[in-house]
């Protein structure tokens, strides 16, 4: 439980980061299909409007849109229908095709590593929620300013880029693993 609440508290982070500059709507996509399980689960539990009042962000209002499809979802964020989207690697070329020659365009997609912050702005808050359980809210002190690493998601995005990067949850040291067996085999 623990780590779906730091998941939807990163989440919500990024979605009040992406948001446009003094907006009071965030307005999220989403389709029908247990992948976007967690859209539901946030929304259900009002996550982005507690996150958002915990940030100092009074009367944030979220909207849910749900779509049947990615190219639905494509038109709505490219006639500014919506903020954020979420989808697979087709909709992305979608999007990628259909924004050539526009101010929007998206110059490319970029296969990036997952930008990592530095560790001196790493703020770690505990709280409690309304039933007194501990938790701990994780965050990055904003620095404006300074570029993004080369090669990581965000420095993609910032180049107008569409990033790519593919992530595993399998933290296994296969190394180790594979010296255990042989000493228990």
């Amino acid at each position: 439980m623990k780590r779906l609440s730091l998941t939807l508290a990163a989440i919500s982070i990024a979605s009040f980061a992406i948001a446009p500059a003094g907006a009071q709507e965030v307005r999220i996509a989403r389709q029908f299909s247990m992948g976007y399980l967690q859209f539901n689960v946030m929304e259900h539990e009002k996550l982005l409007e507690k996150h958002a009042a915990a940030l100092g962000l009074k009367d944030v209002k979220i909207v849910w849109t749900i779509f049947n499809g990615p190219d639905a979802m494509n038109n709505a964020l490219i006639s500014d229908s919506v903020d954020i989207v979420a989808g697979g690697v087709p909709g992305l070329l979608t999007l990628w095709n259909r924004t050539r020659g526009t101010a929007n365009e998206v110059k490319g997609i970029a296969v990036t590593n997952q930008g990592r912050n530095r560790q001196d702005r790493l703020h770690i808050d505990a709280r409690q929620d309304g039933r007194g359980n501990d938790y701990y809210w994780i965050a990055y002190v904003r620095m404006r300013g300074l570029p993004p690493p080369d090669g990581s998601d965000i420095s993609a995005l910032a180049d107008n880029r569409i990033a790519v990067t593919p992530l595993r949850l399998d933290m296994t040291d296969e190394p180790f693993m594979t010296k255990l067996v042989e000493l228990f085999d």
